[in-house]
This record gives structure tokens, sequence and C-alpha cells, in this order.
């Protein structure tokens, strides 16, 4: 979508990319709620409260990064800055205050949904004032972008599928050690990549 943007120039066909592909965003992200939000039901607190705040979560931040998309595709880094910083921001003071007011783990999960809800909101207020949102659905539009987008994350989905596998076999497998020790070599390899990311 990003790269369709930002060679489009006919503003009716910007118009109609935009509005299929917050339309579909939409439907990935009820789809993705709906989903997680069953297998919480079947599962006891805490496991429980934290996957219902990343059902939430989901939800959100897959439209959030539609948002992004957007503004990526206009190069508007003060749009594309702010966003990213009220993402994190927000989600790190409603969990504090949560927590501080005596709601615990509950808290802590629930306030990082709720932050992404409040950075979501202020992120399509953005994007409705530089008339930027645009909701509509174009079915050869849709076919376009789930094509393109379909093969061009399919190049990515190693380096999340691998890491999250890992991780479950570990938390099933092995001790709360061996667990500790992947977990931190994973995020050792994530900084080096954030690093390096740069440079390629």
């Amino acid at each position: 979508v990003q790269k369709r943007l930002s060679q489009e120039k006919n503003p009716s066909k910007i118009s109609k990319t935009v509005g299929t592909s917050f339309a579909l965003r939409i439907i990935t992200s009820l789809v993705g709620f709906a989903v997680l939000f069953t297998i919480a039901y079947f599962s006891q607190p805490p496991l429980s409260y934290a996957i219902y705040s990343f059902a939430i979560f989901y939800a959100f931040s897959n439209m959030l990064v539609n948002i992004n998309s957007f503004y990526y595709a206009r190069l508007d880094q003060n749009a594309i800055a702010l966003i990213a910083f009220l993402r994190d921001a927000l989600r790190l003071v409603f969990s504090a205050v949560l927590v501080v007011i005596g709601f615990g783990v509950a808290g802590a999960a629930f306030g990082w949904a709720a932050g992404i809800i409040v950075a979501l909101v202020i992120g399509i207020a953005l994007a409705k004032r530089d008339n930027l949102l645009h909701i509509g659905f174009d079915k050869t539009e849709a076919r376009q972008i789930l094509s393109s987008g379909i093969f061009l994350n399919a190049t990515q989905f190693g380096s999340y599928l691998f890491p999250a596998i890992i991780t479950i076999l570990a938390g099933f497998l092995l001790s709360v050690t061996d667990v500790s020790i992947i977990t931190v070599s994973l995020s050792f390899a994530t900084v080096f990549y954030l690093f390096l990311s740069p440079l390629t």
C-alpha cells in the first residue's frame, strides 16, 4: 500500500487504495480479535488477561499500522514520529497508572491495550485532518493489495515465526532458566539487527 500510494498521483485512485486497504485492515483486525478472544475465554487467569489484552492490542495496532503507511507514503516524518511516540508513551503511562492504583497484572495488560486505542484515535484524527482517511471497498483494488502484500510478507514471515516458535516450545519444554537464556539471546539479536539495519 505504501509503495502504491507513493507512486500514484490520481486523487480518485489514491482514495480507492486508501479506502480498500483500511477496510481490509478492519476485516483482519476483527478476525484476529475474534480468534484471540476465543482463546482467552478458554484460558485461566492471569494468562487470560494477557490474551484479552493482546486481542484488543492486535485489533487496534493493526489499523494504526495502516495509518502509518499513509504517512510513510507521503514521507511525513513529523506525523510518523508523533504517532510512534504516542503509541509507545501512552501504553507505558496507562499500564503504570493502572498498576499503581491497584489493578496489578490485569492493569498492566489492559493499560497496554488502552494506550494503543488512544493512539489510534489520535492517528485517525490526524489522517482525517490531512484528508488521508477514506472508507470504501473495491474488489479489484483488494485483489491487487492482497496479492502484492502476501508476496512481500512471505519473505519476512520466517523472521517473525521462528522466534515465536522457539519461545512457545521453550515455555512448554524447558526450564525457567533455559527460557531466560533463549529470551535474552533473542533480545540481543534484535538489538544488533536494529543497529545494523540502516547499513543494509
